[in-house]
């Protein structure tokens, strides 16, 4: 399933569209607004140093936000004050998706609540496929004889909001939707992994006291800093160089 996904995305690898925003309702294209546009003609990345963890990582992605939303009304003076808010949680949304699907790319093992787990095949959902709530597809294996299919939940959210928590509606359309699409095997745990900056502390009872709850592993900021830092400190340059050469 999700190996037949990624070789179609890699048959013609495109993040055009998918760096388009589609407006507040997500019933229009605005081309002339495209994040790759913005980072062809600006280079906001090309001077990046010192960053080494990923609060300072997001920290900067949310500048540069900032900066997007203006470059995005001098392309379009018609924007109002909720699409500019928006525009800037697009881009910010954007450079968080391809970070983990760069992450998977360069270093596909990460250690997880003291266990090794290998990714493969990992890619966002095609475009002909719509979006209710999967952002990433791939395999995963815990050892060399077993691998299973599984989905990625994207959540680029600012790791000092104390406020944000990841709930049980959000992760249960999740699931419903790979389940529906043949993403993963609802039979199987350790299926649906939540990309995000905050750990799991952060999530609702009604999530933690679910049956979906045992589906779940979080790949947060610890172990994202862990991994990085002590297997590929490299891949931060790398990282900033791909966003420069798009």
């Amino acid at each position: 399933m999700n190996k037949n996904r990624y070789n179609e995305f890699k048959k013609n690898e495109s993040w055009n569209s998918r760096f388009i925003w589609t407006g507040l309702y997500n019933n229009s294209k605005y081309a002339n607004l495209s994040v790759i546009n913005f980072l062809r003609e600006t280079k906001p990345f090309e001077s990046i140093s010192n960053i080494n963890n990923v609060n300072k990582f997001w920290s900067l992605v949310d500048k540069i936000g900032i900066k997007y939303s203006d470059w995005c009304k001098t392309k379009d003076s018609s924007l109002i004050a909720e699409e500019l808010d928006a525009l800037k949680l697009f881009f910010i949304g954007c450079i968080g998706e391809y970070f983990f699907y760069k992450l998977f790319e360069k270093h596909n093992t990460l250690y997880i609540d003291h266990k090794l787990y290998t990714f493969n095949y990992v890619c966002p959902r095609l475009e002909n496929e719509k979006d209710y709530g999967v952002d990433l597809t791939g395999v995963v294996s815990s050892n060399e004889n077993k691998s299973w299919n599984c989905a990625f939940q994207v959540k680029f959210w600012n790791p000092y909001k104390e406020n944000y928590q990841m709930t049980y509606d959000i992760l249960s359309r999740v699931a419903a939707d790979a389940v529906w699409n043949d993403m993963i095997n609802k039979n199987d745990t350790d299926n649906i992994f939540v990309c995000w900056l905050n750990n799991d502390n952060k999530v609702s009872k009604a999530l933690r006291n679910s049956p979906l709850w045992n589906n779940i592993k979080f790949i947060d900021k610890k172990v994202l800093n862990d991994n990085i830092n002590n297997k590929v400190p490299e891949f931060w340059n790398m990282f900033f160089s791909d966003l420069n050469n798009f």
